[in-house]
């Protein structure tokens, strides 16, 4: 083939060019088409036997190439450059799908650009110095580029961290009643993947059918949507309106004999009863990170004293007698012949 190279990148062909020989191929929507009839080779795996969109285009293009290259009855070495394009960027599918060929490739995702801007009626900048041969993007403008996607991630960063603690507030704000309080609860208990479910009387409800029993002892039900404890997670107080003024939790028990014992304090429980209620003013952000969830993290200092914050006052007090406390567990003292324990929690709104 005769050619004369005019530029860096442009070849002006010598003879005008001719179809040697052709072949498509088509995957499984082509094949329900009406011009299945035409197509030299149907694929049922739209994929082409790959995993991704990327490689199955990749396998297409290299398939249908060495398809017409066999109807030429051509082999590679005998080509001189190829023509090629997709829309993906870089053209990835058309050049890997051809790298093993070892054909000189022109990729033609330049060309669409350039018929996309000439549609539109953009302007279109050319290269000067390669007398306007091709279409190129204009030098000096990648740092306005870089600028404006780092300000882009920047933002898309700062939204995402504020819908993450919008997230965090229960859906109903202000003046709650006793329902509403239990309605923020079982949400946040929701999101927060908590297994807890109460009615607006503090009781935790049964969440499924089941029955059980420890060693010999009597078989225990459990009924969907009943209460399972005779004692509520939590208690409320109210004023004449009948909407909650204070949430008030209390956990209790202990030992009698000489075998060790071990209690766990619910402190999720108490968090998210916190949560549901602290939670009807204020932002996500603070929220997140209030002064009275802080406090109730803080194992030791549960001595009653009152931690005042965002319109709300807590209290949280831990009384035990014959036990050792750490980190929300109590051990029974050794030597100790009986124990009891009573950790209450109060939080009052104050504003």
């Amino acid at each position: 083939m005769n050619e004369k190279r005019t530029g860096q990148r442009t070849i002006a062909l010598g003879t005008p060019p001719s179809v040697l020989a052709f072949a498509n191929i088509g995957g499984k929507f082509e094949a329900q088409g009406p011009l299945s009839g035409y197509f030299d080779e149907l694929s049922q795996d739209s994929f082409f036997g790959e995993k991704t969109w990327e490689k199955a285009e990749s396998a297409m293009q290299k398939k249908v190439v060495q398809r017409a290259l066999n109807q030429a009855r051509l082999k590679p070495k005998d080509i001189q450059y190829i023509l090629a394009g997709d829309l993906l960027n870089q053209c990835i599918g058309s050049s890997f799908g051809l790298r093993e060929l070892g054909i000189p490739f022109y990729g033609l995702y330049r060309f669409y650009k350039s018929y996309q801007a000439c549609s539109s009626g953009e302007g279109m900048p050319y290269d000067r110095e390669q007398d306007f041969q091709y279409y190129s993007l204009v030098p000096g403008r990648w740092y306005g580029r870089a600028a404006v996607s780092v300000a882009l991630a920047a933002l898309i960063s700062l939204v995402s961290t504020w819908c993450c603690y919008q997230a965090l507030l229960p859906p109903n704000r202000g003046d709650i009643t006793k329902a509403e309080l239990a309605e923020n609860i079982n949400a946040l208990a929701k999101r927060l993947d908590y297994a807890l479910w109460v009615d607006e009387d503090g009781y935790e409800l049964a969440q499924q059918t089941m029955s059980w029993r420890e060693g010999d002892g009597p078989w225990v039900e459990q009924v969907y949507g009943e209460p399972i404890s005779d004692e509520p997670v939590y208690t409320v107080e109210t004023d004449e309106n009948g909407y909650v003024t204070a949430v008030v939790r209390t956990e209790e028990g202990g030992f009698n004999g000489e075998e060790r014992s071990l209690a766990w304090l619910n402190t999720r429980k108490t968090e998210l009863a916190a949560m549901a209620f602290t939670g009807t003013s204020g932002s996500g952000w603070q929220l997140a990170r209030s002064p009275l969830l802080r406090e109730l993290a803080r194992y030791d200092v549960w001595d009653g004293a009152a931690v005042n914050a965002g319109g709300f006052a807590l209290t949280a007090a831990l009384e035990q007698e014959g036990y050792d406390a750490g980190a929300g567990v109590l051990v029974s003292r050794e030597g100790a012949e009986s124990g009891w324990y009573r950790f209450t929690v109060r939080l009052e709104r104050t504003a």
